[in-house]
């Protein structure tokens, strides 16, 4: 069975999602890391077999979903994660996070847990240290201060995702 892409509104912006599965199967949501898309996140999915509903959005601000509406904070993404899991009606999840989805998946897990089933979480990045995290956090610092119609592109930029990819 193949991906399917699928489309929800989230507090009035477009998010992107694809998924695959047996709506009666337990369903297991997966983040994706940053600078990504739910792409990278396909052959981790396909090892999940036939027993399991799988759900895979692009994050706000990565991929072709919208940025947020409100600052992209920590709390913010959980609270957009909650809005999402409520729109498809999904009840609780196994959530999977790579990367800057394992630190959204954390702080969603604090503030929403009646929603999960289990956690798990992969290479999360909990402390920014040496100059490359720092020049990747200062980053997302700017961003906050961007209007949020500039954000995204900010975020986006194919030179300095290929320049992270390049570095990691």
């Amino acid at each position: 069975m193949k991906f399917e892409k699928n489309v929800v509104l989230i507090d009035d912006r477009k998010t992107y999602y694809w998924q695959k599965g047996n709506v009666k199967n337990p369903v297991v949501v997966f983040l994706h890391g940053f600078p990504g898309n739910h792409a990278g996140l396909f052959p981790l999915a396909r090892g999940f077999g036939e027993n399991h509903r799988l759900v895979i959005p692009d994050m706000p601000a990565c991929g072709e979903t919208e940025a947020l509406a409100q600052n992209h904070i920590l709390e913010n993404y959980a609270g957009w994660l909650a809005d999402f899991l409520d729109e498809l009606k999904l009840g609780k999840v196994i959530l999977v996070g790579h990367s800057f989805g394992a630190r959204t998946a954390l702080v969603f897990a604090q503030k929403y847990p009646q929603k999960l089933e289990k956690l798990v979480l992969m290479t999360p990045v909990l402390k920014v240290d040496g100059l490359i995290a720092r020049i990747a956090s200062l980053k997302g610092t700017i961003a906050k201060f961007l209007p949020v119609a500039l954000q995204k592109p900010w975020l986006s930029n194919p030179l300095y995702q290929k320049a992270v990819h390049v570095i990691i």
